[in-house]
């Protein structure tokens, strides 16, 4: 009989502060890239049809592809979150996700070799840690557990039980 000992996500507040400094980034980083891309081929259209002047339309186009590149940066990220998930029982812990690449993952607890655990300051502030799994597989023998809420107590509970 498998009793759940956890099952669920990542730490929510931390995903979202994490998101949050990624899209920022990630929008610094395309704006630039962007605007670059955008300036020079409205220059270039501008030269090749537009008598020597600014390629309105070419620009526009470059403002459109920057918001539609952002907004599926956000939606691949949303699909991100929907799709991983964590559960641990007594017998094994089963991790899964992706979009693109979709994995499963399926450790069970007396094949752990080692198991321990970190919390940084900002993981502290939300009662959350992550818990890094090695076993004596010679394949993708490590897993971690990323932002798991009541870190220590789950730690506990997967030591207990292997």
């Amino acid at each position: 009989m498998n009793d759940i000992i956890f099952q669920g996500k990542s730490n929510r507040a931390i995903f979202l502060v994490a998101t949050v400094w990624k899209l920022c980034w990630f929008g610094i980083g395309l704006g630039i890239s962007m605007t670059f891309l955008t300036l020079s081929a409205s220059g270039l259209a501008g030269a090749l049809w537009g008598n020597g002047r600014f390629h309105g339309p070419t620009f526009t186009a470059g403002i459109i592809l920057y918001f539609l590149l952002f907004t599926l940066k956000i939606i691949y990220t949303i699909c991100l979150r929907k799709a991983q998930a964590y559960r641990i029982t007594n017998q094994e812990i089963t991790t899964s996700g992706g979009v693109f690449r979709k994995y499963h993952k399926v450790i069970r607890l007396n094949q752990i070799r080692s198991m321990s655990y970190q919390r940084t300051i900002v993981q502290q502030v939300f009662n959350c840690g992550d818990i890094f799994i090695s076993t004596s597989a010679t394949d993708n023998s490590s897993i971690r557990l990323k932002n798991i809420d009541n870190v220590q107590t789950v730690y506990h509970q997967i030591n207990l039980h292997r």
